[in-house]
């Protein structure tokens, strides 16, 4: 099947080693734990080399200390058998973690999917009471959550360009003005400072964004009607603002006594809702960080 990566791709999955973003976030520890060895290594085999050569006269000593530091440099196989245990334990520990997250994630996308189907098979049921204009630009709403979802909890997948980026030649005509809509974590020290100053002091303040544009002409940004794309690049939380604009359009459509009443407004409310939810869900998998005790116990390990 197209698209799934299969047991004959290990060629293709070697070649793509230095593109994994995965790679990337590790390359410092790697690379510094590597080059930390590598001395050593080179500087037991160097005393070794001393020991070895037989240096008579007055400097003996200088044979049998090198022998004497590379004794001491090799360290005995019995504590690296006893953190067997203990790295085995965090490894199925990170695993279940991570496996529970993508279990998570994939239920929460999931909903999303069946939520978003029903809404729109609900409002083409009552087009005659909502409208066919209202209609269509609920269902474009709609069709762009997933996006700016997906734009919140992983910014970099956004095409943003800053507007200072003299290598970019900006259409005025066909760009968009916006601020990086980012989720923000609980481990964010900016946002602790924040907090903490509101909360001692009383004053609020925000830390300065950059200034990004985007291009009209791309996804999600062609399928908001036009007032709407300048509000929702100034919103906050984007798919929260979606939500919100199709609760208000749903919200205002007349009753059409007894075809279109309270009750399918309301459930067609209760659909939003759900999407709505859904936000919370994601930012709660992507803010939840690894628990502090067990981090610890990581890096002394």
């Amino acid at each position: 099947e197209p698209g799934r990566v299969a047991a004959n791709d290990w060629s293709h999955n070697i070649f793509n080693i230095p593109n994994s973003t995965i790679l990337r976030d590790i390359r410092y520890p790697i690379v510094s734990v590597f080059l930390w060895a590598t001395v050593w290594s080179f500087l037991h085999r160097f005393m070794l080399t001393i020991a070895s050569k037989n240096i008579a006269g007055g400097k003996a000593w200088l044979s049998n200390g090198a022998a004497m530091f590379a004794k001491h440099m090799c360290v005995p196989t019995v504590p690296h058998s006893m953190m067997v245990s203990a790295m085995s334990f965090l490894l199925v520990f990170r695993t279940n973690s991570a496996y529970q997250r993508f279990a998570e994630g994939r239920k929460i996308w999931e909903d999303i999917v069946d939520v978003s189907r029903d809404l729109s098979r609900m409002v083409k049921l009552y087009e005659f009471a909502i409208g066919t204009s209202k209609c269509r630009r609920i269902n474009k709403l709609l069709a762009s959550f997933p996006y700016l979802l997906r734009h919140r909890i992983r910014p970099s997948l956004m095409q943003l360009r800053r507007i200072d980026d003299p290598s970019v030649v900006r259409d005025p005509e066909n760009s968009l003005l916006l601020y990086p809509d980012v989720s923000i974590r609980d481990t964010d020290p900016d946002v602790a400072a924040l907090a903490y100053d509101e909360e001692e002091t009383g004053s609020s303040r925000r830390k300065s964004r950059e200034l990004c544009w985007v291009d009209k002409r791309t996804l999600p940004w062609k399928l908001l009607p036009g007032k709407a794309l300048e509000l929702c690049a100034r919103a906050q939380n984007r798919p929260l603002w979606v939500c919100d604009r199709m609760a208000k359009e749903l919200a205002v459509v007349d009753d059409i006594s007894p075809k279109f009443t309270n009750r399918e407004r309301m459930t067609l409310i209760g659909y939003v809702d759900k999407l709505s939810r859904s936000i919370g869900a994601c930012e709660r998998i992507h803010q939840t960080v690894v628990p502090l005790n067990y981090a610890r116990h990581a890096l002394r390990s």
